[in-house]
C-alpha cells in the first residue's frame, strides 16, 4: 500500500513561508464559538458564528492544504517519520470532515432555532452542545496544528548522524 504523503511537492518547506498557522486561523472563528447563548438569541448565536466561519473558510481550507505539504514534506525529510506524518495526516482528514458536519449541524440549529416571543424559555441545550463540540474542535485542531509544526521542525533540522 503506497502512502499518499509520499509524493513530491514543489514546496520545499512548507511551513516556514506562512505567516499564519492553522491556529491563527481558528481565532476569529474560536472568538464567536465562545460567546455564551443566552435564551432568545439561539439563531442570532448561529448566525454570528456561520457568517464568521464562512469568512473564514478559504483561510482554514489553505491552511490544511499547507499543513498536508508539511507532512507530505515531512515525510520526505525523514522517512522514519512517515508512520507518524499517516497518522497526523488521518487526524487533519478527521477534522477537516468534521468542520463540514459541525456546519452543517450550525446551519440546521439556526434554522431550528427560529424566532421565539418568549425569549426566557428557549432552550439553550442544543446550542450549548454544538458549542461545546466546536470548542473541542478548536482546542483538538489546535493541539494537532502544535504537533505537525513540533514534528516538521523535528524532521527538518533534528541531526540525523551519517544521515545528514
Amino acid at each position: 500500500m503506497e502512502s499518499g504523503l509520499q509524493c513530491s511537492l514543489s514546496m520545499a518547506h512548507p511551513i516556514e513561508s506562512v505567516d499564519e498557522s492553522l491556529s491563527d486561523h481558528v481565532s476569529a472563528f474560536e472568538e464567536a464559538v465562545v460567546t455564551a447563548i443566552v435564551p432568545g438569541e439561539l439563531e442570532s448565536w448561529c448566525r454570528g458564528v456561520a457568517a464568521v466561519l464562512s469568512r473564514r473558510r478559504d483561510d482554514i481550507a489553505e491552511a490544511f492544504d499547507r499543513q498536508t505539504a508539511a507532512l507530505e514534506a515531512m515525510a520526505r525529510e525523514d522517512p522514519e517519520l512517515l508512520p507518524r506524518a499517516e497518522n497526523m495526516q488521518g487526524r487533519l482528514a478527521s477534522a477537516r470532515a468534521s468542520l463540514g458536519e459541525l456546519e452543517e449541524r450550525l446551519g440546521e440549529l439556526e434554522g431550528a432555532a427560529g424566532p421565539r416571543r418568549d425569549s426566557s424559555a428557549e432552550p439553550t441545550k442544543p446550542g450549548e452542545t454544538l458549542r461545546d463540540d466546536l470548542l473541542s474542535w478548536i482546542v483538538g485542531l489546535r493541539a494537532l496544528d502544535q504537533e505537525i509544526l513540533t514534528w516538521y521542525h523535528e524532521a527538518v533540522t533534528r541531526d540525523r548522524g551519517v544521515v545528514d
